[in-house]
């Protein structure tokens, strides 16, 4: 991402200078690449969230499993359900799971038995 906006500096600069010194066919040539730059820019910078939210669903899965395996099914249990509760009331499947890793990355609280 960040060569891509070098590159648009670049390419707005040359835009520029070729907009008082260039013919007509070098300022409409930089003027479209410009333009695909900056739609370039546009679509990598909005597949950040959904690519960041991805890896955070992936980690919290792996996380439940290795939970589900070393025997913790009440700490799972408590992560679906901060999920499903934050993801049910405002439809917010991020927000639901941070909540999730938030519960799954805590560490289990003493029982009183032992």
């Amino acid at each position: 991402m960040h060569n891509i906006l070098i590159l648009l500096a670049f390419l707005l600069l040359a835009w520029l200078l070729a907009e008082f010194r260039a013919n007509r066919g070098i300022r409409i040539g930089l003027g479209i690449l410009l333009i695909g730059g900056g739609a370039a820019a546009a679509h990598f910078s909005a597949s950040v969230i959904p690519s960041y939210e991805r890896q955070l669903h992936r980690a919290s899965m792996k996380k439940l499993g290795e939970l589900a395996a070393s025997g913790e099914i009440t700490r799972v249990q408590h992560a679906l359900s901060a999920y499903n509760t934050t993801a049910g009331s405002n439809g917010s499947t991020h927000s639901a799971a941070m909540k999730m890793w938030k519960v799954l990355s805590s560490e289990p609280k003493p029982s009183a038995v032992e």
